[in-house]
């Protein structure tokens, strides 16, 4: 379980709704794409999000 929902997978949906409720902002899915995309972040395709219609983020590298 992944801050209250039930599979671990981050969408950009999710994404979304964490970022207004811990910091306030409303972004579209579009404006989450976009943010994280510029801070670094990379989608990742998984065998089980594909086939929940969704896509993994993966953070920047950090150079470890």
């Amino acid at each position: 379980m992944a801050h209250g929902w039930p599979t671990p997978h981050w969408t950009l949906d999710r994404i979304r709704v964490l970022i207004s409720c811990r910091f306030g902002p409303h972004y579209t899915v579009q404006g989450v794409a976009a943010l994280l995309k510029r801070h670094g972040w990379v989608r990742r395709p998984q065998r089980q999000a594909r086939a929940e219609s969704a896509t993994g983020w993966v953070g920047p590298r950090t150079g470890r």
